[in-house]
């Protein structure tokens, strides 16, 4: 008895555990010659009590009702992966005694059964054996087992269906009666396995989940749920579902949103202001080089330097009455030389930008070079022009990728002098840049795809200008300060472009955005006074606060269709930062001039950079 109610309890379990139709309750009449009369589930039924003429010509048997406790199963092989279906059949008249017996069988409309099929019936062909005698009843449960899901947007479709019945019976006028019955392959249920209709499952992300992985699983999801999505969606569907274990299907779905999303073209955005911002960093230095030291040089040349927008010494950090002496008490030097002056100047940068929200983060180095000529005009005025070139190379975090971009810059640029402490300097630039993308779209493990390369290339054109007010105070120890304050400002464009190597190729729509720069400092310088020269330690701390740069979004596209990918979110800039810069120079009677400077960058959580400068600047 106990094994019985157990029994039933593990079957009432299976069947909580798939997605339910309701039930479903027939009556038939079987009559001598084979002949079913069935009385399909909602019509009126023949009363129980004596409805059988068991001498009509057409000679009834037996009547009956059969009993399914649901008329749907839908299996998932993820998550309800067993079901079971209970048969039940009860005698309700019999005008003879003896034996029945009921018989099914299962049929594959999609799909194949078996224990190497898709689906597993237990039994395949089930039968339920009674007595002939009214309120005798039977009852057998068949118990599916999903082994293998859909495909991807698919259904597998089987049936469970009523064959016959086979009957014996005692008739006390003509004997036995032994027979079958048709039912003719009557569908009784339908058993059904769904495919996925999401190729990446959230909640499988490895954690810790931000919303950078989840909106591009989401949006390979919405891509894949339409009506003819692409064919990388049943490869990518089948490669998860048939994972070896939760740890390897957490992988794959990992690679698969990395590789959908499309983040990495957020760095292009800052390295097009930094590229141009290097080729500005050398012409502020040929700037401050001129400021208040009398007429231009006929050359000078510049070393290399080991920063980021890094500092300048120039000049004017000297006390009026050293450049003086500098430039009288030795008949060699050329501070003093003719009013045309030509420079050519050096800039290498190494940094790393963190990830900001959800842009991705990345290693950079760069190098420009920057030549022109000015001219100094009466009353230490001066207009130039240059023209510059800078390379840069951004290695992206998290196996993104890489980025590498070429600039070229033509700029304006001059210094207006008010009087011998105040003056003005002013830059009018515009940059164009070509831009190499290289993102990598790493599907190893999943269908023919493996890792490749999507790459794709635009260019860049920036506008730029700028101007800065600075009042030098000398004081009577030969410290002098100078209190500064600039204002820059960008407009950027870069040009939209297609990707190509990937399934997961995107077109990129064009982008437009502006800047405004606010800066204020102070340098600082106290020259010492050598046998051979001036040694001159110095320091230049600013704050700046960037405006404009809002957050925007973009919406890329799937190449070659309408599909649209994860929507890529540009962040604010870090408004607030500082930079100290702090240094030595060491300027001869000749003119000959060395640097030595490190500089830091403040109050920036998303960049960290420690820089050093080094150069050298020799007058003809």
């Amino acid at each position: 008895m106990f094994t019985r109610v157990f029994a039933w309890i593990v079957i009432a379990g299976l069947a909580g555990s798939a997605l339910p139709a309701e039930g479903s309750t027939r009556q038939g009449i079987v009559y001598q010659s084979g002949q079913v009369s069935h009385i399909s589930p909602g019509q009126a039924r023949p009363s129980s009590n004596g409805s059988l003429d068991c001498n009509a010509p057409n000679r009834p048997l037996f009547r009956f009702e059969e009993t399914l406790d649901t008329e749907l199963i839908e299996l998932d092989v993820r998550g309800n992966a067993q079901a079971s279906v209970l048969i039940s059949v009860s005698v309700l008249e019999s005008c003879f005694d003896g034996t029945l017996v009921f018989n099914y069988r299962h049929e594959a409309i999609r799909g194949s059964l078996g224990a190497q099929g898709d689906l597993r019936a237990e039994p395949v062909e089930p039968s339920l054996q009674l007595v002939a005698t009214p309120g005798a009843q039977a009852t057998s449960a068949v118990i599916y087992s999903a082994q293998a899901p859909a495909a991807f947007g698919a259904t597998l479709q089987y049936r469970l269906l009523a064959t016959g019945i086979n009957f014996s019976l005692q008739s006390p006028d003509t004997g036995n009666l032994i027979g079958t019955a048709n039912r003719n392959n009557l569908p009784l249920v339908e058993i059904r396995i769904a495919g996925r209709d999401s190729v990446v499952e959230i909640g499988d992300l490895p954690l810790p989940l931000d919303e950078r992985s989840a909106d591009s699983g989401r949006a390979l999801n919405r891509i894949c749920q339409a009506p003819s999505p692409p064919d990388f969606c049943e490869v990518i569907a089948r490669a998860i579902d048939e994972a070896e274990s939760d740890e390897q299907r957490s992988e794959l779905s990992r690679r698969v949103t990395m590789a959908f999303d499309a983040h990495q073209v957020t760095s292009i955005p800052a390295i097009s202001s930094e590229s141009a911002q290097v080729q500005a960093d050398n012409v502020s230095q040929r700037i401050q080089t001129l400021r208040n030291s009398g007429p231009t040089p006929t050359m000078s040349l510049d070393g290399l330097s080991l920063s980021y927008q890094g500092f300048r010494l120039d000049m004017n950090m000297l006390p009026q009455s050293l450049v003086k002496r500098i430039n009288g008490e030795n008949d060699s030097s050329q501070l003093l030389g003719q009013p045309w002056g030509f420079f050519v100047n050096g800039n290498i940068s190494i940094g790393d930008r963190s990830r900001r929200g959800r842009e991705t983060g990345y290693d950079f180095d760069s190098w420009g070079v920057t030549s022109g000529f000015d001219y100094r005009f009466r009353g230490g005025h001066v207009a130039g022009v240059a023209v510059g070139y800078s390379q840069y190379t951004a290695d992206l975090d998290e196996d993104g990728g890489g980025m590498d971009s070429d600039s070229w810059t033509v700029q304006a640029y001059g210094s207006w002098l008010f009087n011998d402490q105040l003056y003005a300097d002013f830059t009018l630039g515009y940059t164009l840049s070509d831009f190499e993308l290289e993102r990598v779209v790493d599907l190893t493990g999943i269908g023919p795809y493996g890792r490749r390369i999507a790459r794709g290339s635009t260019d860049g054109k920036q506008f730029d200008t700028s101007i800065a007010l600075n009042y030098r105070i000398a004081t009577s120890g030969a410290l002098s300060f100078t209190p500064y304050a600039q204002f820059n400002y960008a407009r950027t464009r870069i040009d939209g472009f297609t990707e190509s190597g990937t399934i997961f190729d995107y077109r990129y729509p064009s982008q437009n955005f502006d800047s405004y720069l606010f800066s204020g400092g102070v340098r600082l310088a106290r020259p010492v006074s050598l046998d051979r020269g001036i040694l001159v330690p110095f320091a230049d701390l600013s704050m700046e606060y960037e405006a404009g740069l809002d957050a925007y979004t973009m919406q890329p596209v799937l190449a070659g269709s309408d599909f649209e990918g994860p929507l890529v979110l540009v962040s604010d800039p870090d408004r607030y930062f500082g930079r100290a810069n702090l240094g030595v120079s060491f300027v001869s009677l000749t003119g000959t001039q060395f640097f030595a400077s490190y500089s830091a960058l403040l109050f920036d959580s998303s960049t960290t950079r420690h820089s050093l400068y080094l150069g050298i600047r020799l007058e003809f």
